[in-house]
Order: structure tokens, then C-alpha cells, then sequence
């Protein structure tokens, strides 16, 4: 009995102390001696040191159960306490984690000199259509991390949404003297030209990018409005084909595409078969959940004539807007009506007035 009680405690404690070696070894990559990506210290991962923890605590449960019963009651009040400590700092931890601004915010608030907190905002921010907020952000970025890539990039994009065209050209010729991705520069470089009504030259720079990397979509697109613009049916359809064949599985090229090929005013550059089953592929790409491309898919549904198909693509569009940080769902609600009307979405691409659709 006691040879078998020896070889218990000792398997007790030969468990315990493997519990605390795996809590101690694998919080090398969590406290900062390891670093993971960029994180100086990476705190999400401290699941798995616990792992071991809880080994340790578990297994030493038989240890406490061999107390006396007033140091058994003390130990057991400062575990109460320790867990109501813990309580009450993860509910305020949590407070930090309603959404991104305000996680990030706190991340400032606690490493001031943060560029990737700051870029992380001003995604964000752009992605909400808070351009100014977002130019802050990525300006305060470059500040904090000069080397971050394609900032400038960003920065212009910022820029071009407020109308600063100029300002927008002098960072993306920043950022081209960087060669970081030349191909999206040149695309941006385009859109900015197309801004401006020079189109000529705005097409020579999407025809750059596109032989700098032709697996890039959206200098295609941007040929496409340019001929459009100019009423060059064909040269624009083949341009839309040029992007699906760059991107295929992109959701948001293909919604732009299928929005070309249904809601065209001009009756024979409407294809609405090819877009239906291009706007199908949208879907299956984004899971049915993007509004964008059910407003695409329903246009092109009206298109055939199916207006009842248009009508739940379109309620689909306005209950997945809040997925795809859509906020003006207006134009879902207006093109609803109109298919309950049995009457399609139509709308023109040419001449330079319309030229600034999906830019």
C-alpha cells in the first residue's frame, strides 16, 4: 500500500511539473522571446500555455485535498478571490473589443507610437467612407513606421475619395519610386487621370499596368469605363472579358462586370445571360452574403424579365448590407422598387459624365 501510494504521488507530481514546463516553454512566443509576426508580444496565443496550467492545477487538486479543514477553507476563499479578480478584469478588458476603432483606439491610447494600430484605423475608416478620419490615420502610420509598404499608395487613394486629385498623383508618383507594386500604381495613376478627364493618358497607364501584372482586374475595368466614356461598345466588352479572365474568383470584379452587362442603357451592349451566370459565380465566391452582388444579380434578372428573382436579389442586397459596411442602402430600395414594377434597372456609361462609376 505504501510502494503503490509513493508511486501515485510521484505520477501526481511527475504530471504537474510537465503542467508547468508546458506553461513556462510555450509562453516563449506569447511574453516576446520568440517573436511572432509583427506583435512584440503576442497575448492571443496564451490559450495554449494555459493548456498546461490547468495540468498543473488539476493534478494538485489531490495535494489539497489532504489539508486541514480551516487551511482547506482559507485556500479555497483566495481561489474565490482570484477568480472574482479575474472576472472583473476580463469584463473590462472586453469593453475594448465592441469594434475596431474602438479596440485600436485603446491600442494607441496604451503604445502611442503605433503605425500598425494606425493603419489598421484607417482601412477601417476608408472601408466606412470616412475618408478624412482615414487619411489621418494613414499619414500618422507613415509617421510612426516610414517603412511600411504601399502607404503612399493608400494615402492617394484617401486623397482621390476627397476630391484631391492633385494631391492623390504627387503620392502615387511617391509610391512608384518605391517599385513596392508598380502595377497597382500605375492602376491608381489611371483612375486619378480619369478624374481629371485626361483619358488618353489614363489609358496608357491602366495599359501599363496591365503588362506589369495581367492577373490584375481592375486596370481592365478602367479601360472598360474609358471606352464606354468614348462609346466603344465592343473594345469596352472586350475589356470586361480581359477582367474576368485576370480575376475570376474575385466577387467584386465580377459584380462590377455583371452591373456592365445588364444595366446598360444602350440595348445591344447588354448581355444579361453572360451576366446572370457571372453574377452566380459572384455569389458562390462570396458565400451569398455580399450586397453588392446581389444588387448586381437582380439587375440582371430584371434584365431577362425575371423580376420576381430580381426582387429577393434586391431584399437580399438590403438585408446583407450591414455585412458589407453598405450604409446609403437607397439605391437597393429604389432598384426594389422598380422590379416590383416589373420594370428593369437601366442606366448609361458613356460620355464622361458617367465616367466615375466604381471608382
Amino acid at each position: 500500500t505504501t510502494g503503490n501510494y509513493l508511486i501515485t504521488g510521484g505520477l501526481m507530481n511527475g504530471v504537474q511539473a510537465v503542467g508547468w514546463l508546458w506553461f513556462v516553454g510555450t509562453l516563449v512566443p506569447v511574453i516576446g522571446l520568440v517573436q511572432v509576426g509583427h506583435a512584440a508580444m503576442a497575448d492571443r496565443y496564451t490559450y495554449f500555455p494555459s493548456i498546461g496550467l490547468f495540468m498543473a492545477v488539476v493534478f494538485g487538486l489531490e495535494e489539497r485535498a489532504k489539508l486541514s479543514l480551516p487551511r482547506l477553507r482559507i485556500l479555497m476563499a483566495a481561489e474565490w478571490l482570484i477568480l472574482a479578480v479575474c472576472l472583473c478584469l476580463t469584463e473590462h478588458q472586453l469593453t475594448f473589443w465592441r469594434d475596431t476603432e474602438t479596440l485600436f483606439r485603446h491600442n494607441l491610447a496604451v503604445t502611442p507610437k503605433n503605425g500598425a494600430a494606425h493603419l489598421v484605423l484607417g482601412k477601417s475608416f476608408f472601408l466606412d467612407g470616412r475618408y478624412g478620419e482615414s487619411l489621418v490615420e494613414y499619414r500618422a502610420a507613415l509617421r510612426d513606421t516610414p517603412d511600411f509598404p504601399q502607404m503612399h499608395l493608400a494615402i492617394g487613394d484617401a486623397l482621390l475619395k476627397l476630391g484631391r486629385t492633385d494631391e492623390a498623383m504627387e503620392e502615387y508618383r511617391t509610391e512608384l519610386e518605391t517599385r513596392s507594386n508598380p502595377s497597382l500604381v500605375h492602376d491608381a495613376i489611371g483612375r486619378a487621370l480619369t478624374r481629371k478627364g485626361d483619358l488618353t493618358a489614363a489609358a496608357l497607364e491602366f495599359n501599363e499596368a496591365i503588362r506589369m501584372n495581367s492577373h490584375y482586374a481592375q486596370p481592365y475595368l478602367g479601360l472598360a469605363r474609358i471606352h464606354f466614356a468614348n462609346r466603344q461598345e465592343n473594345e469596352a466588352a472586350s475589356d470586361l472579358l480581359g477582367a474576368f479572365h485576370a480575376q475570376p474568383d474575385n466577387f467584386h470584379t465580377l459584380a462590377v462586370i455583371t452591373r456592365y452587362m445588364s444595366a446598360n442603357v444602350d440595348a445591344e451592349a447588354r448581355d444579361p445571360q453572360t451576366a446572370l451566370l457571372i453574377a452566380r459565380k459572384a455569389a458562390e465566391y462570396s458565400a451569398d452574403q455580399q450586397p453588392e452582388v446581389f444588387d448586381a444579380m437582380g439587375m440582371a434578372f430584371a434584365a431577362m424579365g425575371d423580376f420576381t428573382n430580381a426582387i429577393i436579389c434586391e431584399q437580399n442586397a438590403l438585408e446583407f448590407a450591414p455585412v458589407g459596411r453598405v450604409k446609403d442602402t437607397a439605391p437597393f430600395q429604389h432598384r426594389l422598387e422598380l422590379y416590383q414594377n416589373h420594370q428593369p434597372w437601366l442606366e448609361s456609361f458613356s460620355g464622361t459624365n458617367n465616367i466615375h462609376f466604381d471608382l
